[in-house]
């Protein structure tokens, strides 16, 4: 997500100056808050079969927090409780780039959403 640039000038007015610098402090500091930078990835299959999935999140650093949404499944035949979760074993990818997920329990592949900070 590309956020816009707070303006960096000096104002003539000494007070409305002090309160410009104080308002853009404050912004550059919310810009830098993990929230700020959330991506989303929707729509990823995870195999039944336990295969593990690459995901690309596009942060360009290691998430704080990863969280997996609800599976869903194209029908409800077969087993339909299960687990998708993310591996998180050190040396299997670089989290700076990636996630591995993986599910268990299905009989069916199912879909995804995943949320990182």
């Amino acid at each position: 997500m590309n956020q816009t640039p707070v303006v960096d000038l000096t104002l003539e007015n000494r007070a409305a100056d002090q309160v410009r610098r104080s308002v853009s402090l404050a912004i550059k500091e919310l810009q830098r808050q993990p929230a700020a930078t959330m991506v989303i990835s929707r729509g990823i299959v995870v195999p039944a079969n336990g295969s593990p999935v690459a995901v690309a999140h596009g942060l360009g650093r290691e998430p704080q927090m990863v969280i997996v949404g609800a599976p869903r499944m194209a029908d409800t035949t077969g087993q339909t409780s299960g687990t998708v979760y993310e591996l998180a074993e050190p040396g299997r990818s670089d989290r700076s780039k990636t996630l591995i997920l993986q599910g268990i329990g299905f009989s069916k592949d199912v879909t995804v959403d995943v949320t990182c900070y």
